[in-house]
């Protein structure tokens, strides 16, 4: 038998009671856990090679998090229960969700799947394989159609891929679109080429590198480098045109500059709503000495949303956060603004839970938590516009046994609650969790 390549933390899930409801929203584990765990929300299909493929979500109340199990009963005793790699949420949108898979005996293809949540039966399709084309995670995104009893009768896949010859020559049109709709019965992939609508950033464009695609509005979904911006596309449309938007401008120590998403996240309302946020840690010695191309890199964010915020922040410890928010396409709201700021050392007040289950942390002079100690990353905001930001946090005594997630209520600096988090299967704080609101579309299937 070949050696595992996938690490056992993957295959052992925890056990969690289910809620009495389907929760509003959820966080969801990005990253699957490779299982059987048949429930309410268990849905199958085939992959592309025929395989039958079993998917369910354990679902929690934020701040606990939610995760995807994926089994494919004919592979159990093959090595890594038959995955190439781990399974992974890509993204998620009205009812759907979109996940990856590859399969060790398809030589790690992608399969793309789509989940659609119900109160009836949930569905599970898988889409056909775009060939030529090879799409990464990060460039494929869904936008779910209207219709139907709950606004989701349909959806569109869509996906933007690098020109080879484009990106060597650094000219021309520098993606392909790759559009999949479920509706038709066609099955098939068709292709389309956008162009700017602003010519004059092709350089910038040629520079954009996605980490997530989230749907925007209105037939749009955006491809978000989160240093540099987004690249707005109506995917609906018959000769679809790309727009690069800018987040707000990082003000962040070098350090923290490789891995983005430990820093800075993105929501979007699916109305025309952004929301986005950035923590700021301490600065390390080494920053003065990164090379300068660490800053020429973020020349594209926006120059207008440093507004009321100040230059550059290093806390000498803990974090500070601030958050935006953009209407886009509005005559009035198209440009960021800043919504609130707090540091860690402004949260003055917390639920009795979290004194609880921290009390390491109990300062018995202020009568409070103290969270200079307690280091926390990788922000995801809520779905609801209410100043909450999730982070990952560990107390710095725990030599990386213990970990939370800990969701700060930034317009009332308050810790609101934590969630446990295991820290086994990653190896650093990278954003690990998505804010999805599929679930509140399964109305009493739990």
């Amino acid at each position: 038998m070949a050696r595992s390549m996938i690490p056992p933390a993957f295959f052992s899930p925890p056990t969690m009671a289910e809620p009495s409801s389907p929760p509003d929203w959820v966080l969801v584990d990005k990253m699957a856990y490779i299982a059987k765990r048949a429930n309410a929300t268990t849905a199958r299909c085939l992959s592309i090679g025929g395989d039958i493929v079993e998917v369910s979500f354990c679902l929690a109340d934020p701040p606990a998090i939610s995760y995807l199990c994926v089994h494919c009963p004919g592979l159990v005793g093959l090595t890594d229960s038959g995955f190439f790699d781990v399974p992974t949420v890509v993204a998620a949108e009205g009812a759907f969700v979109l996940l990856e898979i590859s399969l060790s005996h398809d030589h790690g293809r992608r399969d793309y799947l789509v989940y659609k949540a119900s109160a009836g039966k949930p569905q599970l399709s898988c889409l056909p394989n775009p060939f030529p084309h090879d799409i990464s995670p990060w460039e494929i995104g869904i936008l779910p159609l209207g219709g139907g009893d709950d606004g989701n009768s349909g959806f569109v896949v869509a996906a933007l891929v690098p020109r080879v010859e484009s990106a060597i020559n650094k000219t021309g049109p520098p993606f392909d679109l790759l559009l999949y709709y479920s509706a038709g019965g066609a099955r098939e992939w068709r292709t389309v080429v956008p162009q700017l609508d602003d010519p004059s950033c092709e350089k910038k464009v040629f520079s954009h590198s996605s980490s997530k695609v989230i749907a925007i509005g209105g037939g749009f979904l955006g491809w978000v480098d989160v240093w540099r911006g987004i690249l707005l596309c109506n995917v609906l449309a018959e000769h679809p045109v790309l727009r690069l938007t800018p987040l707000p401008k990082p003000r962040i120590s070098r350090t923290w500059k490789s891995n983005p998403e430990v820093v800075r996240g993105i929501t979007s309302d699916g109305d025309n709503q952004l929301s986005f946020v950035e923590i700021q840690l301490p600065k390390f010695p080494s920053d003065d000495l990164l090379p300068s191309q660490y800053d020429s890199t973020l020349s594209d964010s926006d120059s207008d949303s440093d507004s009321g915020t100040g230059g550059p922040y290093y806390p000498s410890h803990g974090w500070k956060a601030t958050t935006w928010k953009r209407t886009l396409f509005s005559p009035d709201g198209d440009h960021w603004s800043v919504d609130c700021t707090a540091g860690s050392d402004d949260i003055l007040e917390s639920d009795p839970t979290c004194s609880a289950l921290l009390p390491q942390l109990w300062d018995a002079d202020d009568g409070r938590l103290s969270l200079m100690d307690l280091y926390s990353t990788a922000p995801v905001l809520s779905v609801h516009d209410d100043g909450v930001v999730y982070m990952i946090s560990e107390p710095l005594t725990s030599d990386g046994e213990e970990a939370w997630v800990a969701a700060f209520d930034l317009r009332n600096k308050r810790l609101k609650a934590l969630g446990p988090f295991s820290s086994k299967r990653i190896s650093s704080f990278e954003n690990c969790c998505s804010p999805c609101s599929f679930s509140k579309y399964l109305g009493a299937a739990l």
